[in-house]
């Protein structure tokens, strides 16, 4: 019995020390998977957080503003360096901003819709978004976005940028392309324009239209300048175009563009102290841009727009309009010497009318100047046949009384009384002063015949004066007349 329990307790022993050596076993194996498996849970977790770091670097240290936010409550859950630099705000302020801060209420509308549309498709993009830096300035973003799992988490991750050079950029590049359009439109316009008063209406339509402005209007200068009308204007009331028609050089900012050939500009006419009508201040007009149209150095007209809302005339719409003004001068230019051309065609052509009658008119005096010549010719042939004639046929006669006077006055000297004596002088001179008469005659036959001699020659008067004296004295004393 001893010696059986002895053997049964002897094996036990044996047993309990081979289940003792395995279970050490055993628990030398557990401990060591556990060693095993701690080493490896710190590894996992080194390279856990060696992931972690190496994202928050990446994330961190990114080209571009990155965020992410819970898409359940909206909280922000993490933005990178660069969107804290780009908002203005330190490391770890960022974490605290919401949408309320980011974003005005328009945008933030913006933003919901946007975000309604990455939960249906996974993704969005959106431009135009205005964010509110820390300073309160404010800057154009793009934003780009996805969804995403972060630690059980639905989130919304993305990124953004300051695009507002770019935009304004665009935004530069489509008013230069609209102010582009419009000046080849004008030109067209001035290349085609032959009716000066339409073309002027098509140009200011274009460019109010183009400005989006309220309305403008078109000075013509007159008098050489001394004068300016209203031509053309577009949405103003009567009451102001019954103002602005009394405006003359000079007066006011578009009088002074007129007199001085410079562009004026107000940001504001309900202030400006150049305004001078009352009219104007009523019709509610800001901003106003006015402009010379200039030819060859003289200023022939003005061209004004206005605005009745709060718009400023930058730079450029001050360059478009000038460039507008510098086309519009050559038209006018040309159009004025149109229109004296067409004057001095009609001037011309009346002229021509007027030439041609006085052609008529001298064809008819050159006829009838030629009948008189013929006629004087006829007269003058029979002048000359006269005198030769006359000269001839008087001489015979003039002689036979000249010699039978003189005969009697020799012969019967003693006979006559001195009544006879006087009568047969008488008859004696008068006979010897037709005789002088007829030589006369014959001298100027000789002279239309151009067969005579002329020469000069000493000539005393007092003879023929005294022989004249004798001759008229007894009439005159018998007719009472003093000679």
């Amino acid at each position: 019995m001893t010696t059986a329990v002895l053997a049964i307790a002897f094996i036990s022993v044996i047993l309990a020390i081979i289940w003792a050596r395995r279970n050490q076993s055993q628990a030398r194996e557990l401990r060591d998977k556990l060693l095993t498996s701690k080493e490896t849970s710190r590894q996992q977790a080194e390279l856990l957080e060696n992931y972690r770091s190496r994202d928050r670097q990446l994330i961190q240290n990114a080209g571009e503003a990155l965020f992410v936010f819970d898409q359940e409550d909206g909280s922000l859950l993490e933005i990178n360096r660069q969107a804290e630099d780009l908002l203005g705000y330190t490391l770890g302020e960022g974490v605290h901003l919401t949408f309320k801060v980011l974003f005005s209420r328009e945008h933030r509308q913006l933003l919901l819709r946007m975000i309604s549309t990455v939960v249906k498709q996974g993704e969005a993009e959106i431009s135009g978004i205005k964010f509110r830096r820390k300073d309160g300035s404010q800057f154009l973003g793009k934003i780009k976005v996805r969804t995403g799992h972060m630690k059980n988490r639905q989130i919304i991750y993305g990124s953004f940028r300051d695009v507002t050079q770019t935009t304004n950029l665009q935004l530069e590049l489509q008013r230069h392309n609209r102010h582009l359009t419009l000046l080849n439109e004008i030109s067209h316009r001035v290349a085609e324009g032959h009716d000066l008063p339409h073309t002027l209406e098509i140009i200011l339509d274009e460019v109010i239209r183009s400005l989006a402005i309220s309305g403008g209007g078109i000075f013509l200068l007159e008098q050489r300048g001394t004068e300016m009308t209203l031509a053309l204007h577009r949405n103003i009331p009567d009451n102001v175009v019954e103002e602005l028609g009394r405006i003359q050089p000079g007066m006011g900012l578009a009088g002074k563009v007129a007199e001085t050939g410079r562009p004026r500009l107000s940001t504001n006419l309900q202030k400006d102290h150049r305004r001078i009508s009352s009219a104007v201040a009523a019709d509610n007009w800001h901003a106003f841009l006015a402009v010379p149209f200039i030819a060859e150095e003289e200023t022939l007209g003005v061209l004004f727009i206005f605005d009745r809302g709060k718009r400023i005339f930058n730079r450029e719409d001050v360059r478009l309009i000038q460039a507008i003004g510098r086309q519009l001068g050559p038209l006018l230019k040309n159009a004025e010497l149109f229109d004296e051309l067409q004057w001095q065609h009609r001037l011309n052509f009346a002229s021509l009318r007027e030439l041609e009658r006085s052609r008529s008119t001298l064809r008819d005096n050159l006829e009838q100047l030629e009948h008189h010549h013929r006629t004087l010719q006829s007269l003058n042939q029979m002048k000359s046949a006269f005198l030769s004639l006359a000269s001839h046929e008087l001489r015979t006669p003039l002689t036979t009384i000249l010699s039978g006077a003189e005969f009697l006055q020799s012969e019967a000297g003693q006979i006559l009384g001195e009544n006879e004596k006087r009568a047969l002088d008488v008859i004696i001179r008068g006979s010897r002063r037709l005789n002088h008469i007829v030589d006369d005659l014959l001298e100027a036959a000789k002279l239309e015949a151009k067969a005579l001699y002329m020469a000069h020659e000493a000539f005393n008067p007092w003879p023929m004066i005294n022989e004249l004296l004798a001759e008229f004295r007894p009439n005159c004393e018998t007719r009472k007349l003093r000679i």
